[in-house]
């Protein structure tokens, strides 16, 4: 008679054992997941607390620029012009090396300031000593001096003066008063011309003699044209001698 005994030569399986397994696995995975996302924040925050003052610093330092940037007035309209290279003389020819054009704001370019190509003005000649980085205006070069910039009214005319010497009291721009006087002493001195205005003073040669005939200093001055007959007739007659006022 057959055995109704059940055999169990291998263990089966209940179907609600696999589910529970699947969800335990994936809930180790999840914790474990977890705990990395952890790990990582707190090595994160430790690193940015770490550097807190550097970074502080940092965006302090940033903000300073963007402030002084955002304040900071734009940069001032410039123009050109022509200064001295290095010291010069008084007479002397200029040579293309002998000024550098320089960028200046326009307010406080002064009038009269000599703009042009350096080149332009190669060989004119200076009415006065300059100093290197002085700036040239029209009145310090003779070929830049032109009817135009004179003052109304007057016009060029040169004068010898009978003390050579009496040429160091003289710079272009300032006014001087003339004196005729009489060589043989009969006839007293007297002012031929008022308030003439020393356009250039010509430096004295090697051998200690002015440009031109004569022994005295040359000077050019702008005057009414009728004080320039004056002082035409008072040179050949008379010994010429500049007075200089108080500025």
């Amino acid at each position: 008679m057959p055995s109704t005994r059940r055999r169990r030569d291998s263990p089966v399986a209940a179907p609600g054992f696999v589910g529970v397994a699947a969800a335990a696995a994936s809930t180790r995975a999840g914790r474990s997941a977890r705990s990395r996302l952890t790990r990582w924040r707190t090595r994160l925050r430790r690193a940015v607390l770490a550097r807190r003052r550097l970074l502080a610093a940092t965006a302090a330092a940033l903000a300073v620029f963007t402030g002084v940037s955002a304040a900071r007035p734009p940069a001032p309209a410039t123009v050109q012009v022509l200064t001295a290279a290095r010291d010069l003389t008084a007479g002397a020819p200029i040579a293309p090396g002998d000024l550098s054009a320089v960028p200046l704001p326009v307010e406080v370019v002064p009038a009269g300031a000599l703009t042009e190509p350096p080149t332009e003005l190669a060989g004119a000649r200076l009415t006065g000593g300059v100093r290197a980085g002085e700036i040239l205006t029209d009145w310090r070069v003779v070929s830049s001096l032109s009817s135009e910039s004179l003052p109304a009214g007057r016009v060029l005319t040169s004068i010898r003066l009978a003390d050579p010497a009496a040429a160091v009291l003289l710079e272009p721009g300032r006014s001087v008063d003339l004196v005729a006087a009489d060589p043989t002493g009969r006839e007293p001195a007297s002012v031929v011309a008022f308030d003439a205005l020393v356009v250039a003073v010509p430096p004295l040669d090697t051998t200690g003699s002015a440009i031109g005939a004569g022994s005295g200093a040359v000077v050019v001055l702008a005057v009414a044209p009728d004080t320039a007959i004056a002082l035409a007739d008072a040179g050949v007659r008379s010994q010429l001698s500049a007075l200089v006022p108080d500025p």
